[in-house]
C-alpha cells in the first residue's frame, strides 16, 4: 500500500492515518445460493487463456447507498470489468478476464473484496462463500481460511470463433455476421449461446443459439443512428455448457464503419 498527500509527498518523513474497517462494514458481499443439486454450486470457474469467467456477486445493503468498488486478489494478473456496484445496485456480474499466457490445466485462487467511503470512512468487505459451503455439506466445517476463496480453472479453447464481420454498414440498416464455430476434428460438440458484445447505444444484435450438431449461425446487426462513426472493440462471445459449467471463448476484435444514408 503507498499513501501520498494532495502534493504527492510520500515516504518515511510522512506520517499519515488511514481509518479502514472491516470489523462492522454496512454491506456485505456473497455469491448467489444454489440448492438444486443438479448444478453445480458458483463458487469455481472456468475458463480459456485470454477469456473471461463471471463472478455473480450479491451485495446486501445495511441502509448504505454509496458505490462499491470490487477488487480481486489473484495468483494470476487478472483484468476486471464492470467492477462497480452502482447506488444502492444489490448485484452485479464480475468479469475478470485472465492473461494470454495462462497455462491451460493449472488451478487458481481468487478473492473478491469491496470497498466504498461514507463521510469520510473507508469501508471494505470481502465476498463470503460460507453459506453456500454449507449447503453444498450442512455437516461440514468451514475454516476462515477457506471463506471467500473461489477458484477458477483454466482450460484450452474446445474450438475457434470465426467471424465474417461487414467492413462497414449504412446507418439505418440490418446486416447478418456470419459465425462459424470450428471443432477439432473427432471432439465432443456442446449447445452454445452466440452474441456479440461491444455495442453502444442505437446498434442492436440478438443472441442466438446452436445445438451440438451444427457449428454456423448468422448474427443480425441493426445499427440505428448512433453518434459515432464506427463501432469499435466489437466481439462474438460464445458460450457454452462446459461440463456443467460456463465457459465463454471469444472472437478476435473487429470494427464495423457507418455511413450515413443517401
Amino acid at each position: 500500500m503507498e499513501v501520498s498527500d494532495a502534493f504527492g509527498r510520500w515516504g518515511k518523513n510522512q506520517r499519515f492515518e488511514l481509518s479502514v474497517s472491516f470489523s462492522n462494514p454496512p454491506f456485505a458481499l456473497s455469491i448467489p445460493g444454489q440448492k438444486d443439486k443438479k448444478h453445480p454450486l458458483p463458487d469455481n470457474f472456468v475458463a480459456v487463456p485470454g477469456g473471461v469467467f463471471v463472478i455473480p456477486v450479491q451485495c446486501q445493503r445495511k441502509q448504505f447507498s454509496p458505490p462499491i468498488a470490487l477488487k480481486l486478489e489473484s495468483s494470476l494478473s487478472c483484468g476486471l470489468e464492470q467492477a462497480l456496484l452502482a447506488e444502492n445496485q444489490g448485484s452485479v456480474g464480475l468479469r475478470v478476464r485472465l492473461p494470454a499466457d495462462a497455462m491451460p490445466g493449472s488451478l487458481h485462487d481468487i478473492r473478491v473484496s469491496g470497498v466504498s467511503d461514507l463521510e469520510g470512512k473507508a469501508y471494505g468487505a470481502r465476498l463470503e462463500t460460507r453459506r453456500v459451503l454449507l449447503e453444498r455439506d450442512g455437516a461440514a466445517e468451514i475454516p476462515e481460511t477457506v471463506d471467500g476463496v473461489l477458484a477458477v480453472r483454466v482450460v484450452k479453447a474446445p474450438f475457434e470463433v470465426e467471424v465474417e464481420a461487414p467492413g462497414e454498414m449504412k446507418k439505418g440498416s440490418t446486416a447478418k455476421i456470419p459465425v462459424r464455430l470450428k471443432w477439432p476434428e473427432g471432439s465432443r460438440r456442446f449447445n452454445t449461446r452466440v452474441r456479440l458484445l461491444g455495442l453502444p447505444g442505437g446498434a442492436h444484435c440478438g443472441e442466438k443459439g446452436l445445438n451440438d450438431k451444427t457449428e454456423t449461425v448468422d448474427l443480425e446487426l441493426k445499427v440505428d443512428n448512433p453518434g459515432q462513426n464506427e463501432l469499435v472493440d466489437l466481439v462474438v462471445e460464445v458460450e457454452m455448457d462446459f461440463h456443467r459449467q460456463p465457459l465463454r471463448v471469444e472472437s478476435r476484435l473487429f470494427t464495423v464503419r457507418l455511413k450515413q444514408q443517401q
